[in-house]
């Protein structure tokens, strides 16, 4: 593994992404106590019309502080469908 593919591989919670991918299934892992039951888009669109998000988002015209507003600094923007997207090719890709 590369070190970005390491650094994104380390920012979901094993155990969802245990859950997440049939192809590598540790059965030793408890399943994750609450990931599966949350509409990850609908938590992410209540966390974007946060205030303090559009604060951030309004006022980053350098494109730099706006990077906190990411899952993690190597992931893209959010979009209301990011985290779920992301889940998804976990679920199919690994």
């Amino acid at each position: 593994m590369g070190e970005t593919t390491s650094l994104l591989w380390n920012t979901m919670s094993k155990y969802w992404r245990n859950e997440l991918n049939s192809l590598t299934v540790n059965r030793t892992l408890d399943p994750h106590p609450f990931c599966g039951s949350l509409d990850m888009d609908i938590v992410e669109k209540a966390f974007m019309n946060t205030s303090i998000f559009k604060m951030i988002e309004d006022n980053d015209s350098s494109g730099g502080i706006g990077k906190i507003l990411r899952p993690a600094l190597e992931d893209a923007d959010l979009d209301g469908t990011y985290c779920s997207r992301y889940n998804e090719a976990v679920r199919t890709k690994g």
